[in-house]
């Protein structure tokens, strides 16, 4: 009939690229922006969220569903896990796949500014001021001068 819609997993696992023994790809629309699977907007977003709640039932609140394998397509059931966010930032570092200082596209300082907003700051110059000169939050200045950021820089 016309205007009957297909199942919401029959929808889904037409979507998925199946391997014996590596991920599931998803082959739906990938976000140009964050690389995620998205499948659909109403029920879940994210592809790999999806999965989780085909196979597992729902998602806590404050959990996030992980990938083990670092896949952003990948919706294989064994190889998503849920954590919380520290979780995922933890994995995120231990994996070696945390962006920060001139590594991180966005970045606005380097290791040169970083060292004279402390010498600055040092020598008396308040931290909303050097935020408006170095282009950055004075929550970001806060951090610098504090050493909680950029602490790699001496």
């Amino acid at each position: 009939m016309p205007g009957l819609r297909r199942p919401t997993g029959e929808r889904f696992w037409a979507k998925v690229l199946f391997s014996v023994d590596g991920c599931w790809e998803w082959q739906g629309h990938v976000s140009k922006h964050h690389g995620y699977g998205q499948f659909d907007h109403r029920y879940e977003p994210r592809a790999h969220r999806a999965a989780w709640r085909l196979t597992h039932g729902p998602i806590p609140e404050r959990f996030k569903v992980l990938h083990s394998c670092d896949n952003k397509r990948c919706v294989r059931p064994d190889h998503l896990f849920l954590g919380t966010q520290k979780i995922n930032m933890e994995d995120c570092y231990d994996k070696g796949r945390f962006i920060w200082g001139t590594r991180h596209p966005l970045h606005k300082l380097n290791d040169e500014k970083v060292r004279e907003i402390r010498r600055l700051y040092a020598s008396g110059v308040p931290i909303t001021k050097l935020g408006s000169q170095f282009g950055v939050l004075p929550c970001r200045i806060y951090l610098i001068v504090q050493r909680k950021a950029w602490r790699h820089v001496q």
